[in-house]
């Protein structure tokens, strides 16, 4: 029995045969229409840039080299136990890990960056949130048609406003010494509460407290103002405030989560009594997220240090080192009662350490600021990464690269059109009848 023999040939040699065909009959190949170079070949695939990054997550346990599509990473944020430096934190505690393998933040940012739609979505909610930066403003209450406005300046004017108000109390007060100069029986036509006419005295007089307790109580905000612009005029230079609204404004807008830093001062002079420090707070910094991991919880429920470190921002070769090498700690302020842990902070060190120098005092605090997520109580998961445990991220990924590769492998034409010979010579002879006759110049003359 015969066997039914197979055509071998590609689409190539398919197309190469039937355009020899063609040219033998007679047949030519129109120029392609504007001209120029044939196409270059496609770029290369960029989805091994995102196999690349997604490899060490794979949620099916596949890593690069596989050739199958890269899943997309498990998002569960709170990892396991990781031990810190001896000395480091609390002792008997370590450290969470952020993910599997305390490289989650990297790559959610990496993969945040490599799409268009998450990238403009994620620098959108960032630049919301920085809005203007922060700036010291003076909030200030008035009186407008009976309701209570409001409203907010910059801290530097402040002093204006408030010094015409100071001066606007005291007219208010001379005037109403001028109308009452003497406080006669029928000079206030007013009741009180129990039905009987109040002395006139009583009245004036009550009303006098009103304006001097309002004078008064401006006097101490300009005061207190006067105390204070300085030190905030201080405060402002040495820090960057737009920079760190915009740091702190990138991590929550990626994680959920970011970690500003206070610093409180040290005092110039080697006080040899603890007791005698004062701090106060007197620099703003951020660290950024990628470098920061929480400590394990006591039993109260509290985080009391942050643990750095940058192998954790660019994940630099461990070689020839512990892996818990270059971890610091810097304690944590409970998120719930901020000042009230810093102040304890201080009372405890002034107690335990009444004759320790000044270098030994605490003067930086992380400030963990997170939005909530039910079921991590370290690390919040925010809505929006749910487009990472599915195909969603694959699909907005490869939607401009499909249609790029489309385009770049796609005809101007669509087709290969071939025209006959003979018909271009029957055109052409068509054309010629067609033309008008030229008559030359000289015979034109000549008539």
């Amino acid at each position: 029995m015969n066997k039914k023999s197979h055509n071998t040939n590609t689409p190539i040699d398919t197309f190469a045969q039937q355009t020899a065909e063609a040219i033998a009959d007679g047949y030519m190949m129109l120029p392609r229409l504007g001209g120029g170079a044939d196409r270059k070949s496609p770029a290369p695939d960029s989805d091994l840039l995102m196999q690349a990054a997604l490899a060490p997550v794979r949620s099916d346990g596949m890593f690069a080299g596989d050739v199958r599509p890269p899943a997309m990473p498990n998002v569960k944020s709170d990892g396991s136990i990781l031990p810190t430096p001896d000395g480091v934190g609390t002792k008997g505690k370590g450290f969470v890990s952020w993910g599997a393998d305390n490289r989650l933040p990297n790559r959610i940012a990496q993969l945040t960056g490599m799409s268009v739609y998450t990238a403009t979505a994620v620098k959108f909610n960032a630049d919301v949130l920085a809005g203007m930066g922060f700036v010291p403003k003076y909030g200030y209450t008035v009186v407008s048609n009976g309701a209570l406005v409001t409203k907010e300046i910059d801290y530097g004017a402040a002093g204006a406003l408030l010094e015409q108000q100071l001066i606007d109390a005291r007219l208010e007060l001379m005037k109403f010494y001028g109308e009452h100069p003497d406080a006669e029986e029928n000079t206030f036509a007013l009741v009180s509460g129990d039905g009987q006419k109040p002395s006139a005295n009583s009245l004036r007089k009550a009303i006098e407290q009103s304006y001097l307790k309002r004078i008064a109580r401006l006097e101490k905000e300009y005061s207190d103002w006067e105390s204070t612009q300085a030190e905030i005029t201080e405060f402002v230079r040495r820090n960057n405030l737009p920079l760190l609204a915009l740091n702190l404004a990138l991590d929550m807008a990626h994680f959920n989560i970011c970690f500003p830093e206070l610093e409180l001062s040290r005092q110039a002079t080697e006080q040899p009594d603890n007791a005698l420090w004062q701090p106060k707070v007197t620099g703003i910094t951020s660290r950024s997220a990628l470098t920061c991991r929480m400590e394990e919880m006591d039993d109260a429920g509290r985080v009391n240090f942050i643990y750095h470190s940058n192998r954790w921002l660019d994940g630099m070769s461990t070689k020839g080192k512990s892996a818990t090498d270059d971890i610091k700690a810097i304690p944590s302020l409970d998120p719930e009662h901020p000042a009230t842990s810093m102040e304890q902070a201080v009372r405890d060190f002034k107690t335990s350490r009444a004759n320790g120098s000044a270098a030994e005092r605490p003067t930086r605090f992380q400030l963990p600021s997170y939005y909530p997520s039910a079921g991590h109580p370290y690390y919040p998961v925010p809505s929006w990464w749910s487009i990472f445990n599915g195909e969603i991220y694959n699909f907005l990924y490869n939607i401009v690269s499909d249609r790029a590769k489309r385009r770049k492998n796609k005809n101007i034409i669509g087709y290969v059109i071939y025209v006959h010979t003979e018909y271009l010579k029957q055109l052409v002879l068509q054309r010629q009848r067609n033309w008008p006759r030229r008559i030359p110049s000289a015979s034109r003359a000549a008539t």
